[in-house]
């Protein structure tokens, strides 16, 4: 069996659009479309969960996946049941069309990963006073460290 994963930008993506499920406009709605490898009834899609649910319907002929979440080990086994019960091409058609869906999604949507996304918030008693030079960077740090463990 090959190996095919779905990398960051498509999980975290497709994890935003599922969970956000925002009203998509008519204009995006169309250019995801267009993009992607298949062609899909959008009649009854309205927001970005529907995008990625009707591209999980058309793809594994489930009419009704049940998904509560849309995380990298549920793509991973809507992968491999596709690529089960219809083979290799299918499976890498999947993830091509939502690759594409999920990348034209983000560039509308735009995402932005801050400060705060990556750091643990700090307690205000680390921080104190202090005055930020050299010296006082290491005790600083280590003060944070200290607290967020």
């Amino acid at each position: 069996m090959p190996t095919i994963y779905a990398i960051q930008d498509i999980v975290i993506g497709a994890f935003m659009m599922y969970k956000m499920n925002k009203l998509l406009r008519r204009p995006t709605l169309h250019d995801c479309i267009m993009v992607s490898h298949v062609h899909l009834n959008t009649t009854n899609v309205r927001t970005s969960r529907d995008l990625i649910f009707m591209l999980i319907k058309l793809i594994s002929n489930n009419s009704n996946p049940m998904i509560e979440s849309l995380t990298s080990s549920t793509i991973k086994n809507i992968i491999k049941g596709v690529f089960i019960s219809k083979g290799g091409r299918d499976a890498l058609m999947f993830l091509e069309s939502l690759q594409r869906i999920v990348d034209h999604w983000l560039l509308e949507e735009g995402l932005s990963v801050g400060y705060d996304d990556c750091v643990n918030k700090v307690n205000s008693i680390a921080i104190g006073d202090i005055d930020i030079d050299d010296k006082n960077v290491d005790v600083f740090l280590n003060n944070i460290k200290n607290i967020s463990q």
